[in-house]
């Protein structure tokens, strides 16, 4: 594998979760050349023109082994290709990453911004590249409770904040009773 610095490394030396990664953008990469090359992937052919006019990726808990940063970036890869006008992607991503949601959070709101508030337009795309924004219902977000499918996203189309912080609420209590017991125990010395 190449880097861009020059560097090379054989793929038995990239690390878990380069090698979780590498097949995800493998992939969407082979499918954006063929879809620009052509209009079409090859075994259109096969099922005629119509198979590829909506197409459908499954992605699998894609923070596997990988940084939050990392996982903005294929958050960001993904939403650019959903925004390319001559490809109709549609991605189901199965997650437990708060980053992934956040992420998403993010494109949403600077799409938002963009379309309430076209004079912030440029601004907006200062912070978030305008390929990113995602529009109003492009995206949804649902977890299974009791064995139901319910939807995570708010009022605005956000996934719902305590939904992202349930787990971050109970690190800080816990946090915070572990410090007090510090304190009340130095206290009492």
């Amino acid at each position: 594998m190449a880097f861009d610095d020059g560097r090379h490394l054989s793929l038995s030396d990239l690390s878990s979760g380069s090698k979780e990664t590498l097949p995800i953008l493998t992939s969407l990469d082979y499918y954006e050349t063929q879809r620009g090359q052509s209009g079409h992937l090859p075994s259109a052919e096969l099922y005629g023109e119509k198979l590829y006019s909506f197409d459908d990726f499954t992605i699998e808990e894609p923070e596997s082994s990988v940084f939050p940063q990392t996982q903005y970036q294929l958050v960001q890869e993904l939403a650019s290709l959903g925004n390319q006008t001559s490809f109709i992607p549609h991605f189901t991503i199965t997650t437990h990453s708060p980053y992934i949601l956040t992420s998403f959070n993010n494109l949403i709101e600077a799409g938002q911004i963009a379309k309430t508030r076209p004079e912030l337009k440029g601004e907006v795309a200062k912070i978030v590249p305008e390929q990113y924004w995602l529009k109003e219902g492009d995206f949804k977000a649902y977890a299974i409770e009791d064995g139901k499918l319910i939807s995570i996203l708010n009022e605005s189309g956000f996934v719902e904040g305590n939904y992202l912080d349930q787990v971050s609420e109970t690190i800080g209590d816990e946090f915070d009773r572990l410090i007090k017991l510090e304190y009340d125990h130095a206290k009492a010395s």
